[in-house]
């Protein structure tokens, strides 16, 4: 079964860098050898300048399990998986549009793409 849930408050407890405010030709070296590895070079920190995330308040919230154990095969059709992913993203967006209030994200809207 896959069991949505969501997480307010999760993309407060660390934050990223990945060059902003690197003057023009650090960030085109900071650029360069991000191609050269084949990722992105990001830097992820928390409190004290480590990746210890800060301490912020996070609203767990489980919904209801979308039952999949009829699907028993290697390669389902797909327009099974697409009606299985279609409930779990309308349930996702139930979800966050229900709690949303209560985490005091009244004007946030949820973009899945």
């Amino acid at each position: 079964d896959l069991v949505p849930c969501y997480l307010f408050g999760n993309t407060k407890l660390l934050n990223g860098w990945c060059g902003e405010g690197l003057p023009g030709q650090s960030r085109h070296w900071l650029q360069m050898l991000s191609r050269k590895l084949g990722f992105a070079i990001i830097f992820v920190y928390g409190r004290f300048g480590l990746p210890v995330p800060f301490r912020k308040p996070i609203l767990a919230v489980v919904a209801k399990p979308i039952p999949t154990k009829h699907v028993q095969c290697e390669d389902p059709p797909m327009e099974l998986v697409l009606k299985i992913q279609k409930e779990l993203l309308g349930e996702m967006e139930r979800v966050f549009e229900s709690y949303k209030k209560h985490y005091g994200w009244e004007d946030k809207k949820l973009i899945i793409k």
